[in-house]
């Protein structure tokens, strides 16, 4: 990769802007942002899900990158509690955690066995441990959490389980093949 790209690709991804918000989450201290950040994980290992209100604000938005999907408010302790609730054991260590200019990141391991259905996705139980490692980009307002975004492999962990991929077949090329 060019050095000039490496460059604009590391501006880019420490900006304030990247991390998002300027004013307020820039106001709060660094080590006020990561004990928040380290008691989000914490909560979701816990159940504790009475304690979100305590550090995020009440519209904060928690993006499972891997679904696609959203929780806002109080759905992020339903996403909470259905990990719990398809999940034994389940456990999250920290392996580092660090402020950004304006938000905080959480670097972890999550496990457990998967002793429940898991919706539709995966309506039976495999009774098999799994484990991933996984992100969490966090911004702030006013020192509590307005958005939490986790990153990881989640193939891994569907392999782990005993979800099989098929991937589809493709269709013949047409004769002589692509131009």
């Amino acid at each position: 990769m060019p050095a000039l790209m490496r460059s604009s690709l590391l501006f880019l991804a420490l900006s304030p802007a990247a991390f998002g918000g300027m004013a307020s989450a820039c106001d709060s201290a660094p080590e006020t942002r990561v004990a928040r950040a380290v008691e989000f994980i914490s909560i979701w290992e816990s159940r504790q899900t009475d304690l979100l209100d305590t550090i995020t604000t009440s519209g904060a938005v928690y993006r499972d990158t891997p679904n696609l999907h959203d929780y806002v408010g109080a759905d992020i302790a339903s996403y909470f509690n259905h990990v719990h609730g398809w999940s034994d054991d389940t456990r999250i260590t920290i392996q580092a955690a660090s402020a950004t200019p304006c938000g905080a990141i959480v670097e972890w391991t999550v496990s457990g066995i998967q002793a429940r259905a898991i919706g539709d996705r995966m309506p039976w139980a495999s009774n098999r441990p799994w484990q991933f490692e996984g992100v969490t980009v966090f911004s702030f307002e006013d020192d509590r959490i307005s958005r939490a975004v986790d990153y990881y492999d989640v193939a891994t962990f569907m392999a782990q389980i005993g979800f099989a991929f098929h991937p589809p077949v493709p269709d013949p090329s047409p004769e002589g093949g692509p131009d």
